[in-house]
């Protein structure tokens, strides 16, 4: 049954999201959205726009603010020296039809089936600090329990999922596009880390709408940390 459900939420959620990653250029973090996951082509990043962008935070190894962004373009840029760096995400409301979905309100749309209102972020941690156990946002944010940095290849992650600094318990969480299990009634999960490089872990939550303008809210988080390699 919860194989079921796992592939469920799979493909449910993944019929209308994108993901969200960063990679490195030229001492610059640039935020990619696409599909990172893609098995058969690799990441695929699309055009977003500028208006998608809410919140960009970015913090230094000593948990101190600073001014990140180098572009008012998209795709973003922001400094590599970041030691954190958060971005919240909204695309507005959508609303599924028979003709597809669309990127407008329930209350504009003739005959709905479904529709929410989409926020997405990611958090990066490049470079750790203790305080980054903590919550840095009222959004829905994975933490770590510990200093993912310091993991290998096949160690275990374990992390927090929280919402508002609240714990988000029975929350299905995704490693490298894959359900790999639901948050306990702490909001606590252990991933078993099985790529080289850059992780991505990604968990979804959803609360009730007005009914009006959406049906739900739906938030997807990302967390992003790189590991080194296996045991020497």
């Amino acid at each position: 049954m919860k194989q079921i459900i796992f592939i469920f939420f799979y493909l449910y959620s993944n019929s209308y999201a994108h993901e969200l990653w960063f990679t490195d250029k030229d001492n610059v973090q640039i935020l990619n959205y696409g599909h990172f996951t893609n098995a058969h082509q690799g990441a695929q990043s699309i055009d977003y726009p500028a208006t998608y962008l809410k919140q960009i935070i970015c913090l230094d190894q000593n948990n101190q603010f600073l001014s990140s962004i180098l572009s008012q373009q998209t795709p973003l840029q922001i400094k590599a020296e970041c030691a954190l760096t958060y971005v919240l995400l909204s695309s507005g409301f959508w609303t599924k039809t028979l003709e597809g979905s669309m990127n407008l309100p329930k209350n504009q749309i003739n005959h709905p089936l479904k529709s929410w209102q989409s926020f997405e972020s990611i958090k990066r941690i490049k470079i750790w600090n203790e305080a980054f156990l903590k919550p840095i946002t009222q959004t829905l944010e994975l933490l770590p329990l510990q200093n993912p940095l310091l993991l290998i290849l096949n160690d275990k992650v374990s992390l927090k999922l929280v919402n508002n600094g609240l714990p988000v318990k029975n929350a299905i969480v995704l490693y490298a596009g894959h359900p790999r299990g639901q948050t306990d009634d702490n909001g606590e999960i252990n991933i078993r880390l099985k790529e080289k490089g850059l992780q991505l872990i990604q968990a979804t939550y959803r609360q009730p709408s007005d009914g009006i303008q959406a049906d739900e809210i739906v938030h997807t988080t990302y967390f992003l940390f790189d590991i080194l390699g296996e045991k020497s």
